[in-house]
């Protein structure tokens, strides 16, 4: 089974409930990069595609940027992603 090897991404706003990551459905996927910035304390919360499965949270301070890279992060139902008001996200990844 080979990965698409098109260059995709998402970019999370700030304030917002369950983006869809991806194609529509719950596809599988690879996350390669997230890249999560918070001017003020905020979270960003990982769904699976149905929206109620919860993946992980994370919890940001003011002023933080988190940068994490891997390639083994697999998503075999889909993402959903959900931020608060202050914090941001941009999402790389790949459908298998």
């Amino acid at each position: 089974m080979a990965q698409d090897p098109g260059p995709r991404h998402k970019r999370i706003p700030g304030g917002t409930t369950l983006q869809k990551v991806g194609p529509l459905g719950a596809v599988p996927m690879f996350i390669n990069c997230l890249i999560i910035d918070c001017p003020l304390a905020g979270s960003i919360t990982f769904y699976e595609d149905n929206g109620t499965t919860v993946i992980f949270t994370v919890s940001l301070g003011a002023n933080s940027t988190i940068f994490h890279e891997s390639a083994s992060l697999y998503l075999p139902r889909g993402l959903k992603v959900t931020t608060s008001n202050d914090a941001a996200c941009t999402i790389f990844f790949s459908r298998i």
